[in-house]
């Protein structure tokens, strides 16, 4: 009995240490990018990242070292096209289709801002009257106490 308890708290223990791979993968196969080569960099100050990553026939693939959820962004020297993204290891970030309108996918993050920039591009984003009502509706009216207080200061 002592022996099985000694071998399940040992395997309890390596199970519980095993993670995820502290790589994140990040491929594409985007049409309109021909041969170009991508500088890829960290957008904050804990994401200690610069890379060059060549794109041949309109695909690429690169490994990055991470720790944590990060992002990023590739830029493409050709059309200076910059595409940002979120990466945390044990991600296969991949990019399909068009370089000017990727789909980035591997992640929720990433989902969540390629829906974001197709909701921009395909009009599903809040038009300016939204806008102005939801403004509106934040913005808090003036109570007459504090519009005489405005308009004493002004006077």
């Amino acid at each position: 009995m002592n022996k099985l308890s000694l071998l399940i708290i040992l395997l309890a223990a390596l199970w519980g240490c095993q993670s995820k791979s502290g790589k994140a993968k990040i491929s594409g196969e985007l049409t309109n990018a021909g041969n170009d080569t991508i500088y890829l960099y960290g957008t904050d100050e804990l994401t200690n990242l610069m890379d060059t990553v060549y794109v041949t026939n309109n695909e690429f693939s690169h490994s990055l070292e991470t720790d944590t959820l990060a992002s990023g962004v590739l830029l493409f020297t050709k059309s200076n096209k910059k595409i940002p993204f979120y990466f945390n290891k044990g991600d296969k970030v991949t990019l399909s289709g068009d370089l000017e309108h990727p789909v980035i996918q591997g992640n929720v993050p990433n989902e969540q801002l390629t829906a974001f920039l197709q909701s921009i591009r395909y009009g599903s984003a809040p038009q300016s009257e939204q806008l102005k009502q939801a403004e509106a509706s934040f913005v808090l009216t003036p109570t007459p106490k504090s519009a005489f207080i405005s308009s004493k200061t002004i006077s």
